[in-house]
């Protein structure tokens, strides 16, 4: 989610629209915190960083274990 909201004007006919809603995300997914729509904020959450160690999306899904290198393009 873009961490802006309101309407940035450009040429005409041609305005882009920002949703807000930025969020924080735990490692598992879960929505900590979200921000409003239609108005600034400063949203705050307190985040356990020993959770991000565990790379296991579900019992079936690790990204580390699952990464396939050679599929890779160059890095730049």
């Amino acid at each position: 989610t873009a961490n802006r909201i309101g309407i940035e004007h450009r040429k005409k006919e041609q305005s882009l629209t920002f949703i807000g809603k930025s969020e924080i995300v735990s490692p598992k997914g879960e929505i900590l915190v979200r921000a409003p729509e239609d108005e600034e904020a400063l949203m705050v959450t307190d985040i356990d960083l020993t959770t991000t160690r565990d790379k296991s999306l579900n019992p079936f899904n690790n990204i580390f274990k699952d990464r396939r290198p050679e599929q890779y393009g160059p890095f730049y």
